[in-house]
């Protein structure tokens, strides 16, 4: 697992939600899909998904919500040069794609 496929797993779920929370100031994000609900948060250098350890070795997870054109905003930057920024658009009814 790089920050590239963590982008985009963290992508398709947030596509797939029903409700998110964003806490910036936490660096996480949980995300309330049909069946289950996930979150994702910065802790100690490693990014962890409901609790456990889901990337090693990540400077920097940013994500925030922008309520006027309803998207999140992520950033994941790895100790290993990797960075990925990206916006994703909110989808309503937990709609997949």
């Amino acid at each position: 697992m790089n920050v590239f496929n963590a982008a985009q797993v963290i992508t398709k779920d947030i596509r797939s939600a029903i409700d998110i929370d964003v806490n910036t100031a936490e660096k996480s994000i949980t995300i309330n899909k049909p069946d289950e609900t996930i979150t994702y948060k910065l802790v100690d250098g490693h990014l962890e998904k409901n609790n456990q350890i889901y990337l090693y070795d990540i400077d920097e997870f940013f994500v925030e919500f922008i309520e006027e054109s309803q998207t999140v905003n992520l950033k994941i930057h790895g100790s290993a040069n990797q960075k990925v920024e990206t916006s994703i658009a909110i989808r309503k009814g937990g709609e997949e794609s």
